[in-house]
C-alpha cells in the first residue's frame, strides 16, 4: 500500500476470505454494515451469483465509471476467481480502476490450518440436526475423504478445474508468486486478525466505524471434542493437500514466522 496516498478517495477493495463458519461471516457482515453506512458504497459478492462469468460481468459493469467518493466491496469466494487461471482478471480491473485515478486494493485472509479444519467441522456440526453421538460418527465417515477444498487449491483454482499431477511444493510457489504480485494485503487469521483487517479498510477507504468485528458465539464447550486421531486427520489432509507448507510460507513472508525455513 502507498502510505501517503491513504485514505484512497475511490475504489475497489477485493478480498477472498478464507475463514470458514461463524468467523468469516462475521467478517462479512462488519463490512457489508460498512457498506450500508456509507454513501456510495456497493458490495458485491460471488456467493451471491449464479457463476463465475455472472461475477465478473457485474464487477466490471460497477466498476465501469467511479464516483469521486464511490468505492466496491468486492467479495471472491465461492463462484469466484481461481487466482491461477483468472490473473488477468485481477490485471485487468486494477487497470480500469486506477486510470480512474481510484485506488484497488487486493486482500486475502487466510486460517491456521489446523483452525481451518476445526472450524470447518463446527460449521457441519451446527448444520447438523443431529445428537453429539451421531454427529461423532457421521464426521468419522466424512474424514475419510476429502470434505472440504484447501485453502491452496480453493485460492489458485476455485471450482474451476484443478490441474492433474501438480506437485504441492509447485503450488506453494504460485501460490505465493501470485500474492507477491497482486495482493497488497494477505493475512492469517487468528484472535484479533478480523479486527486488524477492519482497520486496514478504514485505513483504505477514510471511512469512520463505530465497532470492530464482533466475535463467533458458536463454542466448543459441552459440544465437539477433538480427539487426537481426529486432530491427526486433520493434519494429514492438510500436509496433502498443500495447506501446510503454503501457510508456512504465507507466515514467513508476511508474519515473520521461522517455519518456512524448514522447507528449504
Amino acid at each position: 500500500l502507498d502510505e501517503g496516498k491513504l485514505p484512497y478517495k475511490c475504489g475497489v477493495i477485493l478480498y477472498d476470505n478464507h475463514v470458514p463458519g461463524e468467523d468469516g461471516e462475521m467478517l462479512n457482515k462488519w463490512i457489508k454494515a460498512q457498506v450500508h453506512s456509507n454513501d456510495g458504497a456497493t458490495f458485491i459478492s460471488s456467493e451471491e451469483r449464479e457463476s463465475k462469468e455472472s461475477f465478473v460481468s457485474k464487477v466490471e459493469e460497477q466498476i465501469d465509471t467511479l464516483g469521486p467518493k464511490e468505492w466496491k466491496m468486492v467479495y471472491s469466494h465461492e463462484n469466484g476467481l481461481g487466482f491461477d487461471a483468472d490473473e488477468y482478471v485481477l490485471r485487468s480491473w486494477r487497470d480500469i480502476v486506477e486510470r480512474q485515478g481510484c485506488g484497488f486494493v487486493a486482500a486475502a485472509i487466510f486460517s491456521d490450518p489446523l483452525d481451518h479444519s476445526m472450524k470447518h467441522t463446527k460449521k457441519l456440526f451446527s448444520e447438523c440436526l443431529c445428537t453429539m453421538m451421531e454427529f461423532k460418527e457421521r464426521i468419522k465417515r466424512i474424514m475419510e475423504g476429502n470434505p472440504w477444498m484447501g485453502q491452496l487449491d480453493h485460492f489458485l483454482y476455485n471450482s474451476g478445474e484443478k490441474p492433474p499431477g501438480i506437485p504441492n511444493n509447485d503450488k506453494v510457489k504460485r501460490g505465493m508468486q501470485l500474492l507477491k504480485d497482486h495482493f497488497e494485503v494477505v493475512m492469517v487469521d487468528d484472535d484479533g486478525r478480523a479486527d486488524n483487517f477492519a482497520e486496514e479498510i478504514l485505513r483504505i477507504t477514510g471511512w469512520i466505524s463505530g465497532g470492530g468485528v464482533e466475535k463467533a458465539t458458536v463454542s466448543d464447550v459441552g459440544g465437539i471434542v477433538y480427539s487426537k486421531d481426529l486432530i491427526s486427520k486433520y493434519g494429514k489432509m492438510s500436509t496433502a493437500n498443500g495447506d501446510a507448507d503454503f501457510m508456512d510460507a504465507v507466515n514467513h513472508v508476511y508474519h515473520n514466522s521461522l517455519g518456512y525455513l524448514m522447507l528449504q
